[in-house]
């Protein structure tokens, strides 16, 4: 007997030996026990999911000689005819080849004969997308009133194709991509029993790339079998696919997380003294970037992301310490680079390029994570018992590494207002009541002064550019300014923030050892202040200036 092909040796024969399509087989077996069969069936789904595997299992169920029944015997002469492809009541047409009007005229005149032999004549159609709409129009009329000894099936990998008026008659079934836990272990169980060796890796590999058909993972295990004979090496597989090795992908993210900029050359060598695929590599490491990130978020990833246990076990190790932000943005960054690659004359550099600017990416802090770090300094802040006189400019919060991103704290006058009398006492306690409504907000204040007050006007000054100005500008706070406002003066006042230049600041006589430049004993013993050190740790700051608080505008 001559050589038969896996996908064919393998081929199921009974409902139970059908994979990952429980959903399909679990409802024919149970019209057919409770006598309730479609005269019209569709199995829709892409290549290699068992599309007219199912649909010979049912013709089989239907005219085996002890049904119609859910267990087809396999055994009787109506079921091994089927089986072999040779039943004159089971009918197979390649709609593809079969397109025309007068293909289904044909057709209709073959319906009106009853089976030979059989309980019912079946008719399975596959690709049944590929007829034209004059043949789907022909065919209506026998398809929803055939005969009652006619059965039709139809498979198509493209259910949109096909009329409404054709899909409104049939029982739809969609059959899913199988997954590759299910894939891997029927491979395994196919390896085991032709006494081929091969690791669970291997079959891995070959599972990823048939994409969720069996008959391709069969095809491709049939070729690496072919190639290798019946012990399969891992890089045999390699070699006979092409396929970018799962360990280099690993390797190249190991390489990009841990900032190794040589290493990450040594990879892009590799690829090319290897011969791997430029545009392959690029697709591998994207899909094992998204598998970083699912696998970093999901309790359980293997139910997402196409990989064994094991190897979302070795993720999950490598990215521990890194963070959900850092892993998306460099996913953003290698997805950006998508066009360069596959357009350059030289893949390589661009490669090297992509790769580097990944490694020396500056990593980001989570809003939410400087925020509560604020939040937290602002409160500690407002309890102390010395008034900050530095005004805090934020640097991009950017930084190397995982770690917390840190704030750059630049000081900068302060102004105080020339209060006199009781304006000075009604700002002093205005920041008082403020402090008990939004210590947040009373924290922004205290940087800044009163301008103006009347009976109908309040105005606020600020250091021009300055983040407190940004701040007390925002929509939200100036809402929350003008309630507290309100809720103090016991009148609704039009509210004024307004800016000045440090130009227009007059420093009073002191004693300038202590306060210019930052220099002398009080201004040193200010730096050393544990929450200014810990507001430079946040945001990755420098002090740029210390001046006293007791400055007086014009």
């Amino acid at each position: 007997m001559s050589y038969q092909v896996l996908a064919r040796k393998w081929r199921p024969q009974r409902f139970e030996d059908v994979i990952g399509q429980k959903h399909v087989v679990k409802t024919l077996q149970n019209a057919i026990v409770n006598n309730r069969i479609a005269h019209s069936f569709l199995f829709a789904g892409q290549r290699g999911v068992g599309k007219t595997s199912i649909a010979r299992i049912l013709a089989k169920a239907l005219n085996c000689q002890e049904g119609p029944t859910a267990h087809p015997c396999g055994n009787c002469n109506s079921c091994k005819e089927i089986t072999s492809g040779n039943s004159m009541d089971v009918l197979e047409i390649d709609g593809a080849s079969n397109t025309g009007v007068d293909d289904v005229r044909e057709l209709r005149e073959s319906v009106k004969y009853v089976p030979s032999k059989s309980r019912y004549k079946i008719y399975i159609i596959d690709e049944v997308h590929m007829l034209s709409n004059s043949a789907f129009n022909a065919l209506l009329k026998t398809l929803e009133e055939p005969p009652a000894h006619v059965i039709f099936v139809f498979a198509t990998t493209e259910s949109h194709k096909i009329p409404a008026t054709v899909l409104s008659r049939c029982q739809r079934f969609d059959l899913r991509r199988i997954s590759l836990e299910a894939i891997v272990k029927q491979l395994s169980e196919i390896t085991s029993e032709e006494g081929i060796a091969i690791s669970e890796q291997g079959l891995g590999w070959i599972a990823r790339e048939a994409e969720g058909s069996m008959r391709d993972a069969q095809s491709i295990l049939d070729r690496v079998i072919s190639y290798a004979g019946e012990k399969i090496s891992d890089e045999d597989i390699v070699e006979v696919l092409g396929i970018v090795d799962k360990d280099l992908l690993v390797r190249t993210s190991k390489a990009i997380l841990d900032k190794d900029a040589k290493g990450c050359l040594d990879i892009v060598n590799d690829l090319f003294r290897f011969g791997y695929d430029t545009r392959q590599f690029y697709q591998a490491f994207l899909e094992h970037l998204r598998n970083l990130i699912i696998v970093k978020i999901s309790k359980k990833p293997a139910q997402l992301v196409e990989l064994t246990q094991n190897e979302c076990d070795v993720l999950k190790e490598q990215i521990k310490d890194s963070k959900v932000e850092t892993l998306q943005r460099l996913f953003d960054v290698w997805l950006k680079a998508e066009e360069e690659i596959n357009r350059s004359s030289l893949p390589q550099a661009v490669l090297e390029v992509a790769l580097l600017k990944m490694v020396y990416i500056k990593r980001l802090l989570p809003l939410d994570d400087a925020l509560a770090k604020l939040d937290d300094l602002g409160k500690r802040l407002l309890d102390g018992k010395t008034k900050r006189v530095k005004e805090v400019e934020y640097k991009e919060t950017q930084y190397g590494g995982d770690d917390p991103p840190q704030i750059r704290e630049d000081a900068a006058p302060i102004p105080d207002c020339d209060f006199t009398g009781d304006q000075k006492q009604v700002w002093n306690e205005f920041l008082a009541f403020a402090k008990q409504e939004k210590p947040m907000l009373a924290a922004v204040l205290e940087h800044g002064c009163l301008l103006h007050l009347d009976e109908g006007k309040i105005e606020l000054g600020f250091v021009f550019n300055s983040v407190f100005l940004e701040s007390a500008k925002d929509n939200d706070n100036k809402k929350q300014l003008k309630i507290i406002c309100e809720k103090f003066f016991g009148r609704k006042l039009h509210l004024k923030i307004s800016s000045f230049k440090e130009g227009d600041k007059i420093q009073p006589p002191v004693e300038s050892s202590k306060v210019e430049n930052g220099s002398g004993s009080n201004a040193k013993e200010d730096l050393d202040e544990a929450l200014i050190n810990e507001a430079l740790s946040i945001f990755n700051g420098k002090i740029v200036e210390v001046k006293n608080e007791n400055l007086i505008t014009k």
